[in-house]
């Protein structure tokens, strides 16, 4: 991994910390679970994503953010 690519992911990687802290004060902040899973995807950490994204309809299941969101994703895995 060049230094490049390790320091952008260590950034994801904190900023997905402060998104985690976030929805722990307020889980129905949809916008940070939102961003949280865009920070997993930029550290290819699909499933996480995924699944970030997926907790987002069981609150709103007409959230059409979170909708496009997962199916650019397993569209992605579609073609691995």
């Amino acid at each position: 991994m060049n230094a490049y690519k390790k320091s952008s992911q260590s950034t994801w990687s904190s900023m997905a910390q402060k998104y985690r802290d976030r929805i722990r004060a307020n889980p129905k902040d949809l916008e940070a679970r939102v961003t949280l899973g865009m920070a997993y995807r930029l550290c290819q950490d699909y499933p996480a994503a995924l699944a970030v994204w997926h907790s987002i309809l069981e609150v709103d299941p007409r959230h059409e953010v979170a909708k496009r969101l997962i199916h650019t994703v397993e569209a992605e895995f579609m073609r691995e």
